[in-house]
């Protein structure tokens, strides 16, 4: 914990921990910056030693910038363009303190993500999650032609084919919604699935059996209405 920086800043401490072997992710909380400069051009330090930076910075209403000024004695600055910078640098930006905790967290088991592939039981709720995913630095997998073919065969054409995947009727069945799984399971393009299956499964259709099955040291993340 840095406190008020009177001696040793955050550029200091993040470019140590750039040559510490023993450190994968480094979760920082900002209030505010005197040297903003050096601070990105450390968090650019970290990215290039193969570290991940998580960041949560404070202070972006203006009440809470003043907050910020008796707390920490610095003003905490304009929010878009800190983010924007840190983004630059290849840091995360995340907006709470549970998800610092809980993104440093995956990033140490996982590494950084580096695309994702989306399948829902529902076309909007695949085209909401790209634009939630996209809009916070995430990027949809580009699907290789061979999992594209296989989803051809499983997939009516009035679905949507490509990632997203518009899973639609065919997650109703339990051996298709399997297939499709484990076809984006084994696509060399994607880092993580995401599977949402927004309306109560059916009782021949047990979706986290299927997941259980399938991944086991695989990123996947499953979203569901039903109940548990």
């Amino acid at each position: 914990m840095l406190g008020n920086r009177c001696d040793v800043d955050f550029p200091d401490v993040l470019e140590f921990l750039a040559k510490d072997k023993n450190t994968k992710v480094v979760a920082v909380y900002v209030e505010g910056l005197e040297n903003g400069r050096a601070f990105f051009d450390a968090l650019k330090k970290l990215n290039e030693a193969g570290k991940i930076a998580v960041v949560l910075k404070a202070g972006r209403s203006e009440v809470a910038d003043k907050a910020s000024l008796s707390h920490t004695g610095s003003l905490a600055g304009n929010y878009k363009i800190f983010t924007s910078a840190v983004k630059q640098a290849k840091g995360i930006v995340v907006e709470s303190p549970t998800e610092l905790i809980d993104v440093a967290v995956l990033a140490e088991k996982f590494g950084r993500i580096r695309s994702v592939a989306v399948a829902t039981i529902q076309a909007g709720l695949g085209i909401v999650f790209a634009d939630v995913l996209e809009s916070n630095g995430g990027r949809l997998s580009r699907l290789s032609e061979e999992t594209l073919q296989e989803l051809r065969k499983i997939l009516p054409p009035i679905t949507h084919r490509d990632n997203p995947v518009d899973v639609s009727f065919s997650g109703l069945d339990t051996l298709k919604l399997k297939k499709i799984l484990e076809l984006l399971k084994k696509d060399k393009n994607v880092s993580a699935v995401v599977f949402c299956y927004a309306v109560v499964p059916p009782s021949w259709v047990i979706p986290e059996e299927i997941i259980k099955e399938l991944f086991h040291d695989e990123i996947v993340v499953y979203l569901t209405s039903s109940p548990p």
